[in-house]
């Protein structure tokens, strides 16, 4: 049975409300539940119940939204990790991320692509650089995370493979002028690979989009809105406030070759 240790990370689930708080000796957590002794605590199997309050393993959802010090806006998980899918990332992959903020995303990367993958992750701005660092070293589960503090349009990968093994399966772009960097991500992009951006305006879209025509195809814009609905079998209804717009998302993917075709009178593709 899995049980509960000293300074492992867990979460308190008082009502409504959850709290990420590491299981420190001699420390208590103190709330509207009660005093709930953290030594009490360690010994427990996950998924305790103690009174009025619930100890759980944090999920990666928790440690985003309750764990990580910001200094910059961080990308909510309901769009982390539609995110994610959108990249075509999994086991093994290589991702390149622009603009690491406070490092709430590199944590899901890094997740999603497991111990054989690796995040590279470029922060221009040394001050959320060394925050994201302290978020990361805090809360990663595997060292598969390469920070680095420079304008990405100084970047060179690493690792110098003539054959394109160091660049790289996806990408995902947030900054403020998306659109001064697609040639850059374009260089450094397997052929076919995803790159995505979030910017907060429509105004930045209108920039960004005509920096996509140019190497780039499969090209989408969109948002995601988000609700949540109260847990009463009596009156199930939404919450009375929900996550709106965080951002516009853009999804394109690289064209590596662009090749004529021979015209014909074939038959015309069904839409």
């Amino acid at each position: 049975m899995d049980v509960m240790q000293e300074n492992d990370f867990v979460v308190v689930v008082y009502r409504d409300k959850k709290y990420l708080k590491r299981l420190e000796k001699g420390k208590s957590f103190h709330g509207k539940g009660g005093i709930l002794p953290f030594e009490s605590v360690a010994g427990c199997p996950w998924g305790t119940r103690f009174g009025e309050y619930e100890v759980f393993q944090p999920t990666i959802e928790n440690i985003i939204m309750y764990g990580v010090r910001r200094e910059t806006q961080i990308i909510f998980p309901k769009d982390a990790f539609f995110i994610c899918s959108k990249l075509n990332i999994g086991c093994g992959s290589r991702v390149l991320e622009v603009g690491t903020g406070s490092g709430a995303l590199t944590l899901l990367l890094s997740r999603v692509v497991g111990p054989d993958g690796s995040v590279v992750s470029i922060e221009k701005e040394e001050r959320h650089h060394k925050n994201a660092r302290k978020n990361i070293e805090k809360y990663r589960e595997s060292p598969n995370i390469e920070l680095h503090n420079v304008d990405v349009l100084e970047f060179n990968p690493s690792e110098a493979d003539p054959s394109g093994g160091s660049r790289f399966d996806a990408a995902f772009i947030d900054v403020r002028e998306p659109w001064l960097f697609t040639e850059k991500v374009w260089s450094l992009l397997k052929g076919g690979a995803v790159a995505g951006f979030i910017v907060p305006t429509a105004n930045q879209v209108s920039d960004t989009l005509p920096a996509l025509r140019q190497g780039f195809g499969d090209v989408e814009v969109m948002e995601i809105l988000f609700r949540m609905y109260k847990t009463v079998a009596a009156r199930v209804r939404p919450e009375d406030r929900m996550i709106g717009h965080t951002g516009y998302l853009l999804f394109c993917r690289k064209i590596e070759m662009v090749r004529g075709i021979t015209s014909g009178t074939g038959d015309t593709p069904s839409e």
